[in-house]
């Protein structure tokens, strides 16, 4: 919208091969939508704030691209796709518990919850996961979490680095 003047709007339409879907480590329509955002729009500075949707590994297309980017995580997705960390069917503790009881089931079930098929190994999905947002996490200007008790169970699974770590209340 240019000076107010809705008739005169821009419309941008940018095609996916198909809808996005709530957790995904890697996929390509996607970040060739982000390349194509960051140019046409000329971003020069990108707020993670939930990218659920989005490919896990979005985080090297802005490194590539030379866009550097803040990451707020007022839940547990750089710890898990089940961002609670709760098996959603037994309602215990998944991945906060001493000893998970079935981890592979806590996330094929979270995966159908969400109406997604679950990955063929669920484990190594998990691994990979993590392994992405640890990257993440360490390309990030800042990382911003909600609560010190957010940061610290992040930090149960992810290297903490209190340089670029900030709690910063909502609100705020």
């Amino acid at each position: 919208v240019i000076d107010g003047r809705l008739d005169d709007a821009i419309r941008y339409r940018f095609p996916l091969d198909a809808p996005p879907e709530r957790f995904t480590l890697d996929r390509p329509d996607l970040i060739d939508r982000l390349r194509e955002l960051v140019r046409l729009f000329g971003v020069s500075a990108v707020h993670l704030h939930q990218i659920c949707r989005w490919p896990v590994s979005a985080w090297r297309t802005l490194v590539e691209l030379g866009v550097p980017y803040v990451a707020t995580f007022q839940d547990f997705y750089l710890a898990c796709p089940n961002v609670n960390l709760f098996d959603v069917e037994t309602d215990r503790p998944c991945c906060l518990a001493p000893e998970p009881a079935d981890p592979r089931g806590c996330l094929e079930r979270t995966f159908r919850t969400f109406g997604q098929t679950p990955p063929a190994d669920p484990e190594a999905y998990l691994l990979r996961h993590r392994a992405e947002m640890a990257q993440l996490l360490e390309h990030a200007e800042r990382v911003f979490f909600p609560a010190v008790a957010t940061r610290d169970i992040a930090a149960r699974f992810q290297a903490a680095d209190p340089e670029r770590w900030m709690v910063i209340p909502h609100g705020y």
